[in-house]
């Protein structure tokens, strides 16, 4: 009876997992490469830069209360298909919302637009995930119905939540289009930008706040001064400017917030408040030599680090900067990505050229293992003539871990372990 027990209990928890795996019954799988590393004969798709109420990936809002969303997407199809209808589906939990493309992209490089969705927060306060998939179907109603039966990948987070305390929340810090960490000239130009979210608290609606962007003891400017309200407040882009200090560094950006009536007196107490570090400048006098940065990795909208079932797929997007050696203006950089010991995709292939280069962002994705563990995601550099020259090196480059990929399985409850086990038990007495 014992080993009856446990073979159910296996097969309940076996069968749970496949059902998360397949997409309906057929048990599909799909390739994804980044533009760089693939041909035109791969379905792709990526999603990036989500933005919910004007701000970042995540946002806390009243119960019931609208968030309206915006994303940019990539897709194209595979060259056995190049009339597919496909549908980008966005869903909050368990729920579609609306299909942000449905279309037929066609083959590389297919179709690059923003896509643009509406919600309303669950009446119950918590934290709601939400997620895209994507469908190959004649219309989006019928995407729309089968989205609980694919693959989802999470980009953003809703938070439901019924009392206003006062919130701030500050991301997608970006200096010279480079992410949080670049290298400048002493006494360069540093440009900026970030999002924000912020609202006041019920017991004063109607006060002035301000957001103050500081380099290390040394306030820059208020990047927000208004009355942001109550929640959701007020979710927008920040941006500033600053001249790097003439030492090499390094030098640290911080935000902090005041309650004051003007800008003036915000920046004036800049010391005294508690700050946030958020972005990190180095000063580099000699520009001939090559250099390389990358900061930034997050990972499906999570940061550096995330925890996912075996087969998920996985959204990876991260910052760079880099130059070329003043002897060699004209080389082919790579940027490649890779997990453990296997190249998954080049961020960035081209000629960066010399200081100040080139800085931008990357983006691809890759499936999660199938086994069980914890993973290491590395990027190295090649100057190679091609992306699969690069891959191809991969392992004999020096390699920098920028982010970890937990691969776990979800298991079944002990609840239902038990309804099965007693479903058994009665097949077995009706006998």
């Amino acid at each position: 009876m014992v080993c009856i027990f446990t073979a159910l209990i296996l097969a309940v928890s076996m069968s749970g997992d496949f059902s998360r795996v397949s997409a309906g019954s057929d048990q599909e799988k799909y390739f994804v490469k980044s533009i760089e590393a693939s041909g035109e004969s791969y379905f792709f798709l990526s999603v990036t830069n989500i933005s919910l109420n004007g701000g970042g990936n995540a946002v806390e809002v009243k119960p019931g209360e609208t968030v309206k969303g915006t994303l940019n997407y990539q897709v194209w199809n595979p060259s056995t298909c190049p009339q597919c209808i496909a549908q980008i589906v966005v869903g909050l939990e368990n729920t579609p919302i609306a299909c942000v493309y449905n279309g037929i992209p066609g083959l590389s490089p297919g179709k690059l637009g923003t896509g643009s969705f509406t919600l309303t927060a669950p009446k119950t306060e918590g934290e709601y995930r939400l997620y895209y998939t994507y469908s190959l179907q004649y219309t989006c109603d019928a995407a729309l119905a089968e989205y609980n039966k694919r693959t989802k990948t999470q980009i953003g987070t809703v938070r439901a939540k019924e009392q206003c305390n006062f919130y701030l929340s500050v991301n997608d810090v970006s200096l010279n289009n480079g992410g949080s960490f670049i290298t400048v000239k002493p006494g360069g130009t540093v440009k900026g930008t970030l999002r924000y979210q912020l609202w006041n608290p019920s017991t004063c609606p109607q006060c002035i706040a301000q957001i103050v962007v500081g380099l290390d003891n040394t306030p820059i400017s208020c990047v927000y001064n208004g009355i942001p309200g109550t929640c959701p407040g007020k979710s927008g882009t920040g941006s500033f400017q600053f001249t790097a200090p003439t030492d090499e560094g390094p030098h640290y950006l911080y935000y902090t917030y005041s309650l004051q009536y003007t800008c003036n007196a915000a920046l004036a107490e800049y010391n005294k408040r508690p700050k946030t570090l958020i972005a990190t400048v180095r000063m580099r006098k000699d520009q001939s030599n090559f250099y390389l940065s990358v900061s930034n990795a997050n990972l499906n909208g999570k940061g550096s680090s995330v925890t996912v079932k075996p087969g998920e797929q996985v959204n990876v997007a991260l910052n760079y900067q880099l130059w070329n050696p003043s002897t060699c203006p004209g080389c082919i950089v790579q940027i490649v990505v890779g997990l453990n010991n296997n190249a998954k995709a080049c961020v960035y292939n081209g000629i960066p050229g010399v200081y100040p280069g080139k800085s931008g962002t990357g983006s691809f994705q890759f499936t999660a293992p199938t086994t069980e563990g914890e993973y290491r995601l590395y990027y190295t550099y090649s100057m190679q003539y091609t992306c699969d020259a690069a891959l191809a090196e991969y392992n004999k480059r020096t390699m920098i871990q920028i982010g970890t990929i937990k691969v776990k399985k979800v298991q079944p409850s002990i609840g239902t372990a038990f309804i099965g086990v007693f479903a058994l038990l009665g097949l077995l007495l009706r006998r």
